[in-house]
């Protein structure tokens, strides 16, 4: 048995942008919609109540918050991370060049280990990130279980 679940939440980052030779950046802010649905790999019915699912995606998404590229060095985007952390503003360091691919790799790794804590036996099938009604990417687990 599948269970579904969507949240909502806003994040913004700084997206790389070369134009004429020249590198720019830019700030990108977005509204997502994320949608995870979980299974249990043992044959119970029930694999986790909807609402349960819903506060573990609260728990692992960015909301309201700051992404950047953990190895990114330009003296600006440390400014801003710095200036963030002294504002106590949150912010989470991604593993690629922020983008809604990288992000819902970092929002899918982090779903699965608090389902891995709280919840064992349940496993991550399939997340969406959507950014806007016709605008999306999707992460499906490779393999079944």
């Amino acid at each position: 048995m599948d269970v579904t679940q969507r949240c909502n939440f806003e994040c913004f980052y700084i997206m790389r942008v070369v134009k004429d030779g020249n590198t720019e950046y830019q700030l990108n802010c977005h509204s997502y919609l994320f949608e995870a649905t979980v299974k249990s790999i043992s044959n119970s019915d029930i694999a986790i109540p909807f609402e349960d699912l819903k506060d573990c995606m609260k728990m692992v998404v960015p909301s309201n918050s700051y992404v950047y590229y953990r190895n990114d060095t330009h003296r600006s985007i440390l400014d801003i991370k710095s200036n963030l952390d002294t504002m106590r503003i949150k912010s989470y360091p991604l593993d690629k060049f922020p983008c809604a691919e990288s992000l819902l790799q970092f929002i899918t790794q982090r779903l699965q280990a608090i389902l891995d804590c709280d919840y064992p036996g349940i496993i991550v099938v399939e997340t969406r990130l959507r950014e806007s009604s016709d605008s999306y990417v999707t992460c499906k687990r490779k393999g079944g279980n």
